[in-house]
């Protein structure tokens, strides 16, 4: 099975193509599996090539974009030239524009009454949530489905119209998945970690590091014909690799996330925790204040961003500052004492750094972050580096700071 995306905006950077995503995703669900995944400009000699290529590999070909009333939306006059076809008007299609249009004051132009006129020789898929329906086309064993690049669209159409079909036409096989959050581990280590029981997997289940900002994910997938057997036979694996790893074990995605098993932990012992965020601005706050109930373990937190609202807001101390500068491990371990001190609470984690571009009120190297501690016992610093980019910089130094706390409560 392959997906074909058709837009200039993909290929320019202007949008991020999340159809594919979204598509694959839904497709790997119900047992097909996406082979190929292709952007091309929407000009009618890139579609022909690419819809000539897959139709010589593929059984199942799904296509979005280019399906709207502009003269840049070339997809159904392309088709229409591949499937040697011509076009006819579509009355189910019709009626639904129709209907679309009565809720406004303006005219049905005659734009838009032409995307009701499709080929012949294809399947309307009636779109409810666009004027532009899908289509669905057979040929040679060949199934190819067009749809809508508007993301509501083409996901109404690929779960109330294409799912439905597939799954009818074809004996699919059964698919369950479950990703594993790490922590503190890259991936090459983890992988060292757990080589053995890599090797050992059962040849219906495979194993998939997917690396991210800061921590590694691995997705185990288990093919084969009976969903419980497959459930049971992941929940195993996950427990092996659990013990395998045990404190670089952070939860199954979907399930309970490091910040959940924060959130439990803090509520069981009847113990809060307080933020003092700089360069993170607020963003670990924000996770924990999304969980519902979160007052009973959060107590509060503050952004003293600039370097004279860490003495304002905090109490740091000008000496301190001064002698090490904002971006420091002293720094870091006196925003989070004062901020323990502020809030009465049990542990406090502070976050000084420089993410750049430019060093502000510090020498250190863009990069270069600290995160600080305050725990019932003692206060402690670490330093990093993220690298030099500033949204990954922030990303990477939320993860660390949310395994830094997890690793001392658990």
């Amino acid at each position: 099975m392959e997906i074909i995306t058709i837009g200039d905006e993909i290929l320019i950077g202007q949008i991020i193509d999340s159809n594919s995503v979204f598509i694959g995703k839904l497709l790997t669900e119900i047992g097909a599996e996406v082979k190929r995944v292709l952007s091309i400009k929407d000009e009618k000699n890139e579609i022909l090539e690419a819809l000539r290529a897959a139709s010589k590999r593929a059984d199942l070909i799904l296509i979005t974009g280019g399906l709207g009333p502009t003269k840049d939306d070339l997809t159904k006059k392309t088709l229409l030239e591949f499937f040697d076809d011509k076009l006819i008007k579509n009355e189910l299609a019709l009626n639904q524009l129709k209907r679309i249009f009565s809720r406004y004051e303006g005219p049905l132009l005659k734009e838009n009454i032409a995307q009701a006129w499709l080929p012949s020789k294809a399947e309307a898929l009636i779109n409810k949530r666009g004027t532009a329906p899908g289509m669905w086309f057979e040929q040679d064993k060949v199934i190819y489905v067009s749809l809508p690049g508007v993301p509501a669209e083409m996901k109404y159409l690929m779960k109330e119209e294409v799912l439905p079909r597939l799954i009818q036409k074809y004996k699919l096989p059964t698919i369950a998945q479950k990703t594993i959050l790490t922590t503190g581990l890259g991936e090459s280590y983890l992988a060292d970690k757990i080589r053995d029981l890599e090797e050992a997997l059962p040849r219906n289940m495979n194993l998939a590091y997917l690396p991210g900002s800061g921590r590694v994910r691995l997705r185990l997938m288990a093919r084969g014909e009976d969903k419980t057997v497959l459930t049971n036979q992941l929940e195993h694996w996950v427990h092996k690799i659990k013990n395998r790893i045990q404190k670089n074990y952070a939860g199954v995605e979907g399930e309970n996330s490091l910040i959940d098993d924060i959130a439990d932990r803090l509520t069981e012992r009847n113990q809060t925790i307080s933020l003092a965020e700089s360069f993170t601005g607020g963003k670990i706050m924000g996770l924990f204040t999304e969980i519902p109930g979160a007052s009973a373990y959060f107590k509060g937190g503050v952004v003293p961003y600039q370097t004279d609202m860490k003495i304002d807001l905090l109490g740091v101390s000008k000496p301190i500052l001064k002698k090490y500068s904002v971006v420091s491990a002293e720094v870091a371990e006196e925003m989070a004492l004062k901020g323990k001190e502020l809030f009465q609470s049990e542990y406090c984690l502070s976050t000084t750094g420089n993410a750049g571009p430019t060093k502000g009120d510090s020498d250190a190297e863009i990069g270069t972050a600290f995160i600080g501690l305050a725990t019932p016992e003692k206060v402690i610093a670490f330093e990093f580096n993220f690298g030099d980019d500033r949204a990954e910089i922030v990303k990477r130094a939320i993860s660390k700071a949310l395994e830094i706390i997890h690793r001392e409560i658990f």
